[in-house]
């Protein structure tokens, strides 16, 4: 038997896939830390942005198929996720637009305010995938007020 077969087994027969997106989410919240703190907004973007394809795993597709040929015409995202990443990158959008102009103009104070706007809306974005990922997909860990710290006493 294989190591993959022993697990199905003692799931009760059931693989549970969310324990590899459990590891690839880590993998890429692990990427998102350093170029946030080095001020790289395009790479945390980036970074960002390959979460989210790995968060909107579980709702379907939309799709439209062409009445007569049953061809697809057109997939989108469902509701909630297109909702969620529309507003999470409006902001992002509208900071980067003003950082361009603020550059353009050569508005030194512009861009400071724009870099900071431009800062706030994806820590925004950051904090608005973790909580999706954990409050609404309810992914990664739980919370729990023990305290390993009282564990020799058995608290």
């Amino acid at each position: 038997m294989t190591t993959y077969h022993k697990y199905s087994e003692m799931s009760g027969g059931k693989i549970d896939g969310s324990i590899g997106t459990i590891f690839r989410l880590n993998f890429l919240w692990n990427k998102v830390d350093a170029p946030a703190a080095e001020g790289d907004f395009d790479k945390w973007d980036f970074w960002l942005d390959r979460i989210f394809c790995n968060l909107c795993f579980k709702e379907p597709f939309e799709i439209t198929e062409d009445d007569n040929t049953g061809k697809i015409v057109k997939v989108e995202f469902n509701e909630k996720d297109k909702r969620l990443i529309q507003h999470l990158n409006f902001r992002v959008k509208h900071a980067r637009n003003n950082l361009t102009l603020a550059k353009r103009n050569k508005n030194f104070s512009g861009v400071h305010k724009a870099n900071k706007e431009l800062y706030d809306a994806l820590m925004l974005k950051d904090i608005g995938l973790r909580k999706y990922e954990h409050q609404v997909l309810k992914l990664y860990m739980k919370e729990t007020d023990s305290n390993p710290a009282r564990a020799m006493w058995g608290g």
